[in-house]
């Protein structure tokens, strides 16, 4: 009873900054802490390792660290990060990293981003230089969230399919 809760409020909350980020590109604080919330939670009661963390920030870092790089060499002089994406993207990126095991968290995050992109290109009417990151990687996360409940087989801190996948195959 307690996980339909939290999976209920997690939804509402998803379906906040989803909206918030489509519409003012600007996402309340409190829909991310109640995220991180329910994602320690959920990372808690499913007993994750807690290496999974470490894996999963550090790919993360990696990731900041690049977009750092490329921007520098970019503009040819250290530009700050907040003006190329927004700290709420940031920090969504951060909430999920509590959400997945690592190859998950991988295969979550590079195929969100690919969403987004073809999302926002294909949806938007006018032309915005600012895409909703946030949001789209909310509603990715939905998605995902849905996908698990029609398939119960689906467990997100559970690298074994992908693996299985990637050494054997369909079948």
């Amino acid at each position: 009873m307690l996980l339909i809760i939290t999976n209920l409020i997690l939804v509402i909350a998803l379906v906040a900054i989803t909206y918030e980020d489509l519409r003012y590109r600007e996402v309340h604080i409190w829909y991310f802490a109640l995220v991180l919330l329910i994602f320690g939670f959920h990372f808690y009661t499913e007993g994750v390792p807690f290496h999974y963390l470490i894996i999963n920030f550090s790919f993360l870092l990696v990731q900041v660290v690049g977009i750092i790089l490329y921007m520098v060499v970019k503009h040819r002089s250290f530009t700050p990060l907040n003006s190329f994406i927004g700290a709420g993207d940031i920090l969504m990126w951060g909430l999920f990293v509590f959400a997945f095991s690592p190859l998950n968290f991988i295969i979550f995050f590079v195929l969100s981003l690919l969403l987004a992109l073809l999302l926002h290109h294909g949806l938007s009417r006018r032309y915005n230089e600012t895409l909703p990151l946030a949001g789209w990687q909310s509603l990715s996360y939905l998605l995902m969230m849905l996908t698990s409940s029609i398939n119960s087989s689906i467990d997100f801190f559970n690298d074994e399919f992908i693996l299985n996948l990637l050494f054997y195959g369909v079948r």
